[in-house]
C-alpha cells in the first residue's frame, strides 16, 4: 500500500493522457497524474525549513525527541508536530524503547535527494555569482 496520501490532490477530475506508471512492488499501476500528485505531496512534506533541519539532523543516526530538541533548537511541542507529519508520510520511523521514542529516516534516499538538491543549489549560486562578475561563492570542496 502507498504510504503517501492524496491529501492535497483532486485526482478524480484529471484525465488520463499517458500510459500508467508501474507502481513497484504492488503489481498495480498508478496513472501519471496520481504519481505526480504523490510526488508533489512528498515534496510539500519536505518543503519546510524545520522539517529539513530535522532530516539533516537525523541523517546519520536515530535520535530521541530530547536529543532532537537539543540539536535543532526546535521546541518539543513543535518538533513533535513535525515528527508526527513526517511519520504519517512515511519519511521517518519510530522505535520505542521504554519511555523513549527513537526516530530515524525510513529511506536514506531522502538524504541523497536532499544532498543532490543542495549540490544543484550550490552550482546555481556559483553560476549566478560568476555571471555577475564575482568569484566562486563556495570554497573548494
Amino acid at each position: 500500500p502507498c504510504i503517501i496520501t492524496f491529501e492535497y490532490c483532486n485526482i478524480g477530475i484529471w484525465e488520463r493522457r499517458h500510459a500508467p506508471i508501474r507502481q513497484p512492488g504492488t503489481g498495480g499501476n498508478v496513472s501519471n497524474e496520481e504519481f505526480y500528485c504523490m510526488h508533489s505531496d512528498m515534496c510539500k512534506t519536505l518543503a519546510n525549513p524545520k522539517r529539513q533541519h530535522i532530516l539533516d539532523t537525523l541523517r546519520d543516526r536515530e535520535m530521541t525527541v530530547s536529543e532532537l530538541v537539543k540539536e535543532t533548537g526546535i521546541s518539543q511541542s513543535n518538533l513533535s508536530q513535525h515528527l508526527g507529519l513526517l511519520r504519517n508520510k512515511g519519511v521517518v520511523k519510530v522505535r520505542r524503547q521504554g519511555a523513549y521514542a527513537h526516530y530515524s529516516i525510513t529511506n536514506l534516499k531522502i538524504v541523497a535527494a536532499f544532498d543532490l538538491i543542495t549540490e544543484a543549489m550550490q552550482e546555481t549560486l556559483r553560476f549566478q555569482h560568476k555571471a555577475a562578475g564575482g568569484g566562486d561563492v563556495f570554497e573548494s570542496e
